[in-house]
C-alpha cells in the first residue's frame, strides 16, 4: 500500500486485490439485483 499516489493513485491506475474483490462483489450484487427485478416484472 502507498506507493505514492494515495487515493489519487487508487482511483485509476492501481487497484489492490482487496479493492478489486470488493468491486467485483459490488458488481455481482448489482447485476443480480437488476436481473431479479427484471425477471420479477
Amino acid at each position: 500500500m502507498g506507493k505514492g499516489g494515495g487515493h489519487d493513485g487508487a482511483a485509476g491506475a492501481k487497484i489492490t486485490k482487496d479493492k478489486l474483490d470488493e468491486f467485483l462483489r459490488y458488481l455481482e450484487v448489482n447485476v443480480v439485483n437488476m436481473s431479479t427485478t427484471s425477471n420479477s416484472e
